[in-house]
């Protein structure tokens, strides 16, 4: 198990930059993606996708920032469903 350190996020929708300082490697898309749903006060059970700005490949919700090669001080992306209120 390892940490990855100062990755940034951008929230797609706001351009919203979050930073994020420290996070384990094992952490799943599905959870990361929960975690920046409430960090932002989207909804719960908003939906989501992540993706890594290098190369623009989606993180699948069971796959593992680790298994997805997100390295430290990455840039990534998400993308939330947009709905009409």
């Amino acid at each position: 198990m390892a940490t990855l350190k100062n990755l940034t996020v951008i929230v797609e929708h706001t351009g919203k930059r979050i930073p994020v300082n420290q996070i384990d490697d094992q952490v799943t898309g599905q959870e990361f993606l929960s975690a920046l749903a409430d960090k932002i006060n989207l909804p719960a059970g908003t939906r989501g996708i992540i993706s890594r700005k290098m190369n623009r490949k989606q993180i699948l919700a069971g796959q593992t920032l680790r298994d997805a090669g997100v390295e430290d001080s990455e840039t990534l992306i998400a993308d939330f469903e947009r709905t009409a209120g």
